[in-house]
């Protein structure tokens, strides 16, 4: 599987953790732990969206290179 594969499931996967994490921290009380449900997947979420973007500048830079 290649890597803007990965990163792309990466991102999808991340980003429903995200809307659980937000949905069960509206149910929690405890707020370090409600705080924890939406900042740690939203942390993964951006490292993700951040490597994708630079996947893909590393494609077109590559592809740019052979022409």
């Amino acid at each position: 599987m290649n890597k803007l594969r990965v990163v792309t499931y990466g991102f999808y996967v991340s980003m429903v953790f995200w809307t659980v994490g937000v949905i069960i921290s509206m149910c929690i009380q405890d707020r370090a732990v409600s705080i924890l449900l939406i900042v740690l997947p939203l942390v993964i979420y951006i490292f993700f969206a951040i490597w994708g973007m630079y996947i893909e500048h590393k494609i077109r830079r590559n592809s740019q290179r052979e022409r």
